[in-house]
């Protein structure tokens, strides 16, 4: 993996799922997480659904996969699940969040989803799988572009 890859995927996953607030930056110096623990959890998810062949990392890699996703599931739906899964009357005081582009997607995705499936932890589950999904694809499209990284 590329190092330039870790703070873009960890914030895209974040920022998209609702949480980005939670990982330190100069706009979050106090926050709880960092990009390196959440970019972790996102690994632990991906090798074990990618990489099962090896049985004797296997017991290992499952744990590691259920302690990252029940993380990051823990995560969505404290962020954008929680925000899109407010009453009306809540949503018209605070509104909708604005932060940044990423931000907003997540936001419009997770009202979609929750307006399909109002089972907010399904919701949050659905919200994690298709952020996992996308930031795998888009490291994957990265690093098999020729003469594209350093």
């Amino acid at each position: 993996m590329y190092s330039f890859a870790i703070p873009v995927v960890t914030r895209y996953v974040a920022d998209f799922l609702g949480f980005g607030h939670l990982i330190r930056s100069a706009q979050h110096p106090k926050a709880p997480h960092s990009e390196n623990e959440i970019y972790q959890h996102i690994t632990n998810c991906q090798v074990f659904l990618s990489y099962n062949a090896d049985e004797t990392k296997l017991l290992k890699r499952r744990k590691a996969f259920k302690t990252s996703m029940e993380t990051m599931h823990k995560l969505a739906l404290d962020g954008n699940i929680g925000k899109a899964n407010r009453w009306s009357a809540t949503k018209l005081m605070f509104g909708t969040p604005k932060d940044n582009p990423m931000i907003q997607l997540g936001y419009e995705v997770a009202e979609r989803v929750l307006s399909h499936v109002p089972n907010a932890a399904v919701a949050a589950s659905i919200m994690v799988f298709v952020g996992l999904h996308v930031a795998y694809n888009s490291v994957l499209a990265v690093s098999t572009q020729p003469n594209r990284c350093p």
